[in-house]
């Protein structure tokens, strides 16, 4: 019993040290999304981040952004060349699936060109 407690113990003990908390900020060589005020998005490797300055390297060139005019910043890891947005997330390969369209969101399909099917968002909860 005595050596059970011991064990137990000592787990609780060392599990602390891997217990490390989440950094809210990225880290230099990080690679990240920057979205701006204006609405702008950049992406690129963090550089540099300073008081008034994020320095950011993409493909582009190098950039010093001002702090001030940053609205959000993420860790952005994709690193393919295509990134868009799925307009299909609510279709499988020849029907819908149980995923509603948004508000006012409309498609059409034609498969085979012997069956068409038409699909409308009514409400966010029902098309």
């Amino acid at each position: 019993m005595k050596t059970l407690r011991l064990i137990f113990s000592l787990c609780f003990f060392f599990s602390f040290f891997a217990l490390q908390a989440q950094s809210d900020s990225p880290l230099p060589g990080q690679k990240i999304r920057i979205k701006m005020i204006n609405g702008e998005y950049h992406e690129g490797l963090l550089l540099e981040k300073n008081d008034p300055f994020i320095i950011l390297e993409n493909s582009n060139g190098t950039f010093k952004l001002l702090a001030e005019n940053i609205k959000k910043v993420n860790e952005h890891p994709y690193d393919g060349t295509f990134e868009y947005r799925n307009n299909h997330d609510t279709r499988y390969f020849i029907a819908p699936s149980a995923i509603p369209l948004k508000k006012g969101k409309g498609i059409y399909s034609n498969f085979f060109l012997t069956t068409n099917a038409v699909n409308y968002g009514i409400s966010n909860n029902f098309s």
